[in-house]
């Protein structure tokens, strides 16, 4: 469960040191690296032609962040050959809350993730904007969260950054970098399938002008602070305590 495809290769096939060195025949890697579909591909053809046709490949991302992977209770998007998945099962289903199995053979399960992260990477930039707002109008920012949190506006992202946004704290329980990868991963799959993305594209521009200001190994809730001028970059933070606070009523949903 490494960062990206280099550390991939790296790691299996490197000169001596690889992993494919010494693998067991029959061996089963499980490759739970949010990595491009068309890896999977290669991946399985490189092992083809090192000569260990005989190693089970089974494509299987991973959602849920350090801490879920430390409870065991990731969602992974599982897919290969049924026998092979089948093989892997208790592995699998000992580090994971939520086990899809995903049909149509490897890749397939990373482009289910593809997905989820297109969603991921754009709400995450959203939140961003939304606190941004809440703090440049004057709101409680730590009132506006609550208030979103319990409404149909809320998103898993912005749950989980937002507390990050409130403290300024861009500690790197998700370093810029990751989601910038994850990015990359999702406009490049529209452009390979001619799909249009607007959304997701503004989202990666976004993420490289944070990269630009020097936060790639910063936290992605940091993203806050491109909405907010230098001088005023932990707004966020300091309207956590404001005297003004939103009304008892106010509701944030799609429709508002």
């Amino acid at each position: 469960m490494v960062a990206n495809a280099a550390q991939v290769i790296s790691l299996l096939f490197e000169a001596d040191k690889g992993a494919i060195h010494g693998l067991q025949r029959d061996a089963t890697v499980m490759l739970c690296s949010t990595c491009p579909p068309y890896f999977l591909h290669d991946l399985r053809e490189r092992l083809d032609k090192e000569g260990r046709s005989d190693v089970r490949l089974l494509d299987c991302p991973v959602s849920g962040g350090t801490i879920r992977a430390a409870d065991g209770t990731l969602s992974i998007f599982s897919s290969g050959p049924a026998a092979d998945l089948e093989n892997a099962k208790e592995v699998l289903e000992c580090m994971s809350g939520n086990l899809y199995r995903i049909e149509g053979g490897i890749s397939n399960g990373t482009k289910v993730k593809t997905i989820h992260q297109l969603m991921a990477t754009t709400d995450i930039i959203m939140a961003s904007e939304a606190m941004g707002l809440a703090a440049v109008a004057g709101l409680n920012t730590e009132t506006v969260f609550e208030h979103v949190k319990s409404n149909d506006g809320t998103s898993f992202m912005f749950e989980n950054r937002v507390p990050h946004m409130l403290k300024n704290d861009w500690h790197p329980y998700s370093a810029l970098a990751i989601i910038l990868k994850d990015a990359g991963i999702v406009t490049d799959t529209g452009r390979k399938n001619g799909f249009p993305m607007p959304l997701a594209n503004t989202a990666e521009q976004l993420y490289i002008s944070g990269v630009a200001r020097g936060w790639l190994r910063d936290d992605d809730a940091c993203m806050v602070q491109l909405f907010l001028s230098s001088s005023s970059s932990d707004l966020v933070s300091s309207k956590a305590k404001a005297d003004v606070k939103v009304a008892s009523n106010f509701q944030v949903s799609p429709d508002t």
